[in-house]
């Protein structure tokens, strides 16, 4: 398959629930794409799956044929904040292959995965964690810089600023009726971000 072709306007976007559900050979590749990607944290990918199934993990997966042109994890766990418990999705690992980037297929992941959150109707935040550089591109997905926010992880005893950027969603009622919460605020998000 030449992934250099015009035809990748082809790519089929098709949602996993959970690990279980994702093919294995899909699963092969993620993995491997994750480690390129992300080498400084491949040991944290050196299980046989490509989410932790503790993160109530979904693959947003595009493909052309069986070969992955672009991904996004989308995972969930409980925050507590201000008083209250908030169910927060996450977007995670989020890649296209290098040799198809710059051709519209992240964005089409990201937009997918955007929606799917947001129609799940369960979640009252979502929270993604990027460089600096790919702000405008998330932006551009609907998504929103959280500059003064500090995100918080480790140990809940001594936990450390997460060193990226935060964006966020606020999805339900809940979640917008206290967003105010969470500009300028610590925001402990767990042992691991996503």
């Amino acid at each position: 398959m030449d992934l250099r072709s015009g035809r990748l306007n082809l790519m089929h976007i098709q949602v996993y629930r959970s690990n279980a559900e994702l093919p294995d050979h899909l699963r092969g590749q993620i993995l491997s794409l994750i480690r390129i990607e992300w080498p400084d944290d491949a040991g944290d990918y050196l299980g046989p799956e490509a989410l932790p199934e503790t993160w109530h993990p979904s693959h947003v997966v595009g493909t052309r044929g069986d070969v992955i042109l672009s991904y996004a994890g989308v995972v969930w766990r409980q925050i507590e904040h201000a008083g209250e418990v908030f169910k927060t999705y996450g977007l995670s690992s989020v890649f296209t292959f290098p040799a198809v980037r710059r051709r519209g297929l992240g964005g089409r992941i990201v937009q997918h995965a955007t929606s799917w959150i947001q129609q799940a109707g369960d979640g009252d935040l979502a929270v993604l964690f990027t460089a600096p550089g790919t702000v405008p591109f998330y932006e551009r997905c609907g998504w929103r810089t959280m500059p003064a926010t500090q995100f918080l992880i480790g140990d809940r005893a001594a936990p450390r600023v997460h060193d990226t950027v935060a964006m966020m969603l606020f999805l339900s009622a809940k979640g917008r009726l206290h967003q105010s919460a969470f500009a300028e605020a610590r925001v402990y998000v767990g042992v691991d971000p996503w």
